[in-house]
């Protein structure tokens, strides 16, 4: 596992008690995370975010890859095998670069005119390159690709269950289509370094209807709430496609999940165009500790931006268990 200097603050905590030392540190973080979110047009070709860890934090992230598109006019488009076989690199050294212990993907799928129909390219290469990570929830119900994988870094995390949910309309219908697989995706894991489990729910919300997405939402939150019950701790995170104060955001905060709030746009029309707010996002459970504002990785690869979203992460302390609130 990679070792990480923790981030040095976060929002108001759980936690009953603001130390002094405690205050200083989250101050100190403030000021770094809003540097590195301003960086929108650097290269991805540098160190490490990070170097030192503590056994009590843990880094998750969320990253839409943007769908691969086998069908033969997208042959050269910006969906194509052609435009992945650029970027690749890019969504590799990003990853690298934010070196996160889970990270919950959203259209990580090959279209061939049918929703999660094609081979799992993105998946299969990703994994060779990624030898220390294994993958959870890589198939829906149907058994085809989810779409929405959840990698976890081996050496800390033991998987003890995965799912998939396919979400579904007032009538019934499912609508998946090209980048969107109507699935809610979840895994369940032992932290073998510090003996507690951690329920990471991956949420991937439809683009417009505010129907599906609420219902994505309603869904998020009550595998959440069982989660919770069972006394896991709880990360759920993915492409919500809403801003912040959007009904679905304001829904999964209407509970005991709280937001990690963040500054700037996660999409940007695969140009860095930023136009509105954070349509990415994370949520967590009481008894952990949000370490600083979540962060964007804003950069292109050699000239070429990984996807249309950037990835987000935040890193977390994990509270001790009688300063956990549930």
């Amino acid at each position: 596992m990679s070792k990480r200097q923790p981030r040095d603050d976060q929002f108001p905590a759980p936690a009953p008690i603001l130390t002094r030392r405690t205050f200083l540190r989250r101050i100190a973080a403030w000021g770094g995370a809003a540097g590195l979110a301003g960086c929108g047009n650097g290269s991805l070709d540098e160190e490490h975010i990070h170097d030192e860890a503590t056994e009590l934090t843990f880094r998750a992230a969320s990253f839409n890859i943007r769908f691969l598109d086998l069908t033969p006019r997208a042959a050269n488009g910006p969906r194509g095998p052609a435009a992945w076989e650029a970027r690749r690199q890019g969504v590799l050294a990003a990853l690298r670069q934010i070196d996160a212990d889970l990270v919950a993907f959203q259209e990580m799928e090959s279209w061939s005119g049918a929703p999660q129909a094609g081979p799992p390219v993105q998946r299969l290469w990703l994994q060779a390159q990624m030898r220390d990570f294994g993958v959870a929830a890589r198939a829906g119900p149907d058994g085809r690709e989810s779409g929405q994988p959840i990698f976890f870094r081996r050496a800390r995390y033991d998987l003890l269950s995965e799912d998939a949910t396919e979400l579904v309309d007032a009538e019934g219908e499912a609508g998946a289509f090209a980048g969107y697989s109507g699935l809610v995706t979840w895994a369940r894991f032992r932290d073998r370094i510090v003996g507690r489990n951690l329920t990471v729910i991956n949420l991937h919300l439809h683009f417009r209807d505010i129907g599906r997405q609420l219902a994505g939402a309603r869904l998020g939150r009550q595998l959440a709430e069982v989660a919770m019950d069972r006394g896991d701790d709880v990360v759920l995170l993915g492409d919500l496609n809403a801003v912040a104060l959007s009904r679905p955001v304001l829904h999964l905060r209407s509970g005991r999940l709280a937001h990690v709030g963040s500054e700037g746009a996660s999409f940007h029309f695969n140009g860095g165009l930023e136009l509105y707010g954070a349509i990415d996002h994370i949520f967590f459970s009481p008894g952990l500790d949000p370490v600083g504002p979540a962060r964007f990785l804003r950069g292109h690869h050699a000239g070429v931006y990984p996807s249309d979203h950037y990835p987000i992460w935040v890193d977390f302390e994990l509270e001790p268990p009688d300063r956990a609130l549930y």
